[in-house]
């Protein structure tokens, strides 16, 4: 009978635990490394190393206001393209538009024949003089939990927007500038 009890507990408590920590965020959470991680690869069949490694110069310089400014390492042998960005986000306090969070990160693009890599990664809340990692914001005593459900829904709107225009850019060859009036 002990060892029953024994076997039921040790079935418990993991699902108890499980149940008390909400990773549901809207964006994608990788668990093995904690914290969150965009990344895909784009096939491009017949493109060449450098065609990809000069159509990803391309997009950033067209996509990022300064964008040659946002890249922070290159190099064409090894197919690497490094960059820092910062978003801005908003919201509504007393009729009026204030800065609700600002969220610096890093995307890396691998470059090989054929194909590229994203990751999109290490999102950091920018606040004065430090910048804690987003992944706090899933932890009550950080943050209220719906104001974080709707930054990373913001968070997630603005980098899906990021990457389809990366994609598109990288497979047509050519830079898809949003028309924005």
């Amino acid at each position: 009978m002990d060892f029953l009890k024994y076997v039921l507990f040790l079935i418990i408590i993991p699902i108890m635990g499980y149940s008390q920590v909400n990773t549901d965020w809207g964006i994608p959470y990788n668990s093995e490394k904690e914290a969150f991680i965009y990344e895909d690869v784009i096939m491009v069949e017949g493109a060449s190393k450098e065609e990809l490694y000069s159509r990803s110069l391309n997009w950033i310089k067209s996509y990022f206001t300064a964008g040659a400014n946002k890249i922070t390492n290159k190099n064409k042998e090894k197919g690497i393209i490094e960059l820092k960005d910062r978003l801005i986000f908003y919201r509504m306090e007393k009729k009026s538009k204030v800065k609700d969070a600002i969220i610096d990160y890093n995307m890396t693009i691998f470059i090989k024949e054929g194909k590229i890599k994203y990751q999109i990664t290490n999102f950091r809340a920018f606040m004065e003089s430090r910048s804690p990692h987003i992944e706090r914001w899933m932890e009550a005593r950080y943050s209220d939990p719906e104001d974080a459900k709707v930054r990373f829904e913001k968070l997630d709107k603005e980098i899906q927007k990021l990457i389809d225009n990366l994609k598109s850019s990288i497979v047509k060859g050519e830079s898809q500038k949003e028309d924005d009036w």
